[in-house]
């Protein structure tokens, strides 16, 4: 019984068939955007998708493009990001579980878990710098089942 079991779980990773090991790999984009308090509202274009979750940042009505970064990352492999003011971001692909994939999320002493939707965004308030504040958007795709996620 221990053995049909096992062949059965080897048979579903090498097939693809068991999304959560399959996905041992995401691609992620971290965005490190600028908002600011100004007379006028202003959104970089690079920045059009994210608009609808701008209006939800009390306060700030312009938005700009500092930095993107992205890369393919493996299970347990991070991307960090250089960010204004001495600081850096990392992200960490912890794997694919039930349409959600899985990141830990590190900025100065602040470190948590965090799922996204595939293909989703998360956004994290960032820190106050320059005069405004610096707020990061991280998007994780990974394929799950041998179909990458619809992009926007």
């Amino acid at each position: 019984m221990f053995q049909r079991g096992l062949i059965v779980l080897i048979a579903g990773v090498c097939l693809g068939l068991i999304p959560s090991l399959a996905s041992a790999e995401a691609s992620l984009e971290v965005h490190l955007i600028e908002a600011k308090r100004g007379d006028s509202p202003r959104v970089d274009p690079a920045l059009n998708g994210f608009k609808k979750t701008f209006a939800r940042f009390p306060g700030f009505n312009q938005f700009s493009q500092k930095k993107v970064e992205q890369k393919n990352l493996k299970l347990g492999e991070s991307l960090a990001v250089a960010a204004p003011g001495g600081k850096t971001a990392t992200v960490t692909y912890r794997g694919v579980s039930k349409g959600f994939v899985k990141l830990r999320f590190k900025l100065g002493d602040l470190e948590m878990n965090v799922r996204v939707h595939n293909g989703g965004v998360f956004f994290h308030g960032g820190y106050e710098h320059d005069g405004g504040r610096i707020v990061l958007a991280v998007r994780a795709r990974s394929m799950v089942s041998g179909k990458a996620p619809p992009t926007e």
